[in-house]
């Protein structure tokens, strides 16, 4: 009890003088963290932020929703085999289904992508290139070449009128990501610097937030062991 006592008198006294610290050391002391595993979630084909609070996964044909303030994981529904997905503007989900062709001449096709969009007319793309996407919204996609043999290109492809245009090789970015010192960080799926979600070798997942406590108290427990990747 007067260990709770001291703690208390301390975290008062700290708070009061908080408006007189540096800036980068009153959001140190007000910032809450919190790591989390996402459970019954392994080897994800897919991660992807709808918003803030929802989540993504694609595990095999399965569609399931995370909500980081219920800590619930609902199945939303199925994908076919080849199908990858994107997310729209306004949170709604994107099938783009691939299949590969077997072709003889230039004149044919050897990729074809069918689309579909919520409240759109389903539309397919055809393509001489031998490509698989790697972001699709409503809008356009981003491709790159499928196998491994063939020259790496990637393309840039305008969903309403199926023209594609080679660009310039995707830059990975760099970023920093705080995980606990057990994990063996693999991947990281950001949705900003204070929401992310990771992967670890085994194909475990976990839920990185971070946010500033809206009444300015200075946190009692500051987590110790994060350490940056």
């Amino acid at each position: 009890m007067f260990t709770d006592l001291v703690s208390k008198i301390t975290i008062i006294l700290l708070s009061l003088v908080l408006t007189f610290l540096p800036s980068d050391l009153q959001e140190r002391l007000t910032t809450e963290r919190e790591f989390r595993e996402i459970e019954n979630i392994t080897n994800p084909q897919q991660v992807i932020w709808r918003d803030d609070n929802r989540i993504l996964f694609v595990l095999e044909e399965k569609l399931l929703e995370y909500s980081v303030e219920e800590e619930t994981l609902t199945e939303i529904g199925q994908r076919e085999p080849n199908e990858f997905l994107g997310i729209g503007e306004n949170g709604e989900i994107i099938f783009c289904g691939i299949e590969h062709y077997i072709i003889s001449s230039p004149d044919e096709f050897s990729t074809k992508f069918a689309i579909k969009i919520p409240n759109q007319e389903k539309k397919d793309l055809y393509f001489f290139e031998t490509i698989r996407p790697l972001f699709i919204s409503e809008e356009r996609i981003i491709a790159v070449t499928a196998l491994d043999f063939l020259e790496e290109n990637f393309y840039r492809i305008d969903i309403e009128n199926g023209e594609r245009k080679q660009i310039a090789p995707l830059r990975k970015v760099e970023g920093k990501a705080l995980v606990p010192k057990d994990i063996q960080f693999k991947k990281a799926y950001i949705r900003n610097k204070g929401r992310y979600v990771v992967e670890d070798i085994f194909g475990n997942v976990y839920l990185f937030i971070e946010q500033t406590n809206p009444q300015g108290h200075i946190q009692r427990n500051i987590p110790s062991f994060l350490k940056r990747k």
